[in-house]
């Protein structure tokens, strides 16, 4: 609505420089015809009726005057008018740049979640692997009922343990250490983007 209202000012202006234009070219005219008659009142010695054109005159000049003041406050306005257009450009970069905060925002909260999800899969991940291989032979669950009950689980228990915790441990350094890798050559590339451009 703002850019229609300025269109209109715009026209309205464009009137008033014309008539503006027009009231100058009529003062010149009666200017001229007054100074034409006051030569030939001098030349002649010949009365010419001046009154009417200077009665003319005078109501170019009050209009001229009024159309200056009509100039001057159209401007008045349209600046108004381009710093309110401005305004609410600007009103609608904040709510643009509001909503991409808060979308970064949403993207970090899935991200950290996502890197939740990554590391408990990092973790469980080699001890479901060490138990698939040691399943059949660290644990006798056939003597449970007997009388040797607290024999339920071979001597090499602490194998299953060990190898769980290893396993673990190196899923977890190469995962850091690749990840770190990645944010050092992520952080290289940026740095090279800015200094070529």
């Amino acid at each position: 609505m703002l850019k229609e209202e300025n269109l209109v000012l715009y026209l309205i202006q464009k009137s008033v420089s014309r008539n503006l234009r027009s009231c100058d070219y009529m003062s010149s005219i009666s200017n001229s015809y007054d100074i034409f008659a006051a030569e030939l009142d001098r030349q002649l010695l010949h009365k010419i009726p001046l009154h009417s054109v200077r009665n003319v005159v005078h109501r170019l000049s009050h209009t001229e005057a009024y159309l200056h003041y009509l100039q001057r406050m159209l401007q008045t306005q349209s600046s108004m008018l381009h710093n309110l257009i401005l305004q609410d450009d600007t009103k609608v970069s904040q709510q643009i740049a509001d909503t991409s905060k808060r979308i970064s925002e949403a993207a970090l909260t899935e991200t950290t979640a996502m890197k939740t999800i990554a590391y408990l899969m990092l973790a469980f991940l080699p001890v479901t692997f060490v138990s698939s291989i040691f399943s059949t032979t660290i644990f006798n669950f056939q003597n449970w009922n007997s009388k040797d009950a607290f024999k339920v689980t071979s001597d090499g228990w602490w194998i299953y343990v060990l190898s769980c915790l290893l396993a673990t441990t190196a899923t977890l350094s190469v995962y850091f250490y690749w990840n770190q890798h990645q944010r050092k050559s992520s952080v290289k590339r940026s740095l090279d983007l800015e200094l070529n451009s």
